[in-house]
C-alpha cells in the first residue's frame, strides 16, 4: 500500500458505523493546518506535522496502518 493510499484511508475508515460518533473537534482546535496521524479507532492522534510523510513516519512505529488527513485551517461545511 503506497502512501497516498493510506492518507486517503480516513475517507474509508469514516464510512463504518462505529467511527461515526468521533468528535475531532478538539483535533480541529489544536491541529489547524497540520497533518495528523489517528489510531484505528480515530480516537487518538498518534503524530501530528507539517507534511505527510513525516508525521506517518513518526506514526507507523506505533500502528501498523496509522490513519493521515490534514486538518483544514478554516471548517466550513460541505455539501455535495
Amino acid at each position: 500500500m503506497v502512501l497516498t493510499d493510506k492518507i486517503h484511508s480516513i475517507y474509508y475508515k469514516l464510512e463504518y458505523k462505529d467511527n461515526m460518533n468521533n468528535d475531532l473537534t478538539n483535533v480541529y482546535k489544536k491541529y489547524k493546518g497540520l497533518w495528523v496521524a489517528l489510531d484505528s479507532k480515530l480516537n487518538k492522534v498518534l503524530a501530528y506535522g507539517e507534511n505527510a510523510k513525516d508525521t506517518f513516519e513518526k506514526a507507523k512505529n506505533k500502528e501498523a496502518v496509522p490513519t493521515l488527513f490534514k486538518v483544514p485551517i478554516e471548517n466550513v461545511p460541505y455539501v455535495g
